[in-house]
């Protein structure tokens, strides 16, 4: 059985979102001048693909709760 916070008292049954909790994991480098510019349009590159993966994963959370 899982638990989670109380709302109200009682038992309920339905459908539930389970949020697993990852660790971040950060890698430091050093990069030459010349790299700069790549690197942040990877960074950029990655933060709307992202974007793009929440986007959806929201409208099936969406559509799982109606």
């Amino acid at each position: 059985m899982i638990s989670g916070i109380l709302a109200s008292p009682g038992i309920a049954f339905g459908k539930a979102l389970l949020l697993k909790e990852d660790e971040i994991v950060i890698d430091r480098k050093k990069i030459s001048a010349d790299k700069v510019e790549q690197e942040i349009e990877r960074f950029l590159s990655g933060r709307t693909k992202a974007s793009a993966q929440l986007e959806v994963i929201k409208t099936k959370a969406g559509e799982n709760f109606r």
